[in-house]
């Protein structure tokens, strides 16, 4: 019998076992800086599970913090965007802007991190991405009209 129990554990140890993988799960946040004027400032985070947290810090409609949660779809919606977009290639940039508004998003998708920063009244992907975080989380009930 004890061989038999030694046996099956010695194989037990030496059987390929399956391979966990230890991936992060998704998370983006967005954050719009405000400038030398009006412009906007708030955060918002996004997690893989659907719970939205945001922050409005200055020249927006509610100051604070608040939460809500969006649906399973709408957080696959988006990550298939990002997949479709391949924003994990997307160029790092990092410089900081006088009297503009600048926007920073960091997420976290599939394993891998990626930093975004633009601004500096340079309209592109970054603030195109921004403009689509703001419609899914239905942004503009907290912050009124972006700046």
């Amino acid at each position: 019998m004890r061989r038999s129990l030694l046996f099956v554990f010695t194989l037990t140890l030496l059987l390929p076992g399956k391979a966990e993988t230890a991936t992060e799960p998704f998370s983006i946040k967005l954050e719009r800086e405000g400038c030398l004027g009006t412009c906007s400032g708030y955060t918002i985070t996004i997690q893989e599970d659907g719970k939205v947290e945001y922050e409005g810090l200055f020249y927006v409609k509610v100051e604070g913090t608040r939460k809500t949660i969006v649906s399973p779809a709408v957080v696959q919606k988006l990550i298939r965007k990002l997949e479709n977009e391949h924003v994990l290639e997307w160029e790092e940039k990092d410089y900081a802007c006088l009297d503009y508004s600048q926007v920073k998003i960091s997420l976290t998708l599939n394993g891998q991190s990626k930093h975004l920063i633009e601004g500096c009244e340079e309209p592109g992907k970054v603030l195109d991405l921004a403009k689509e975080i703001d419609r899914f989380t239905r942004l503009k009930r907290w912050v009124g009209h972006i700046r």
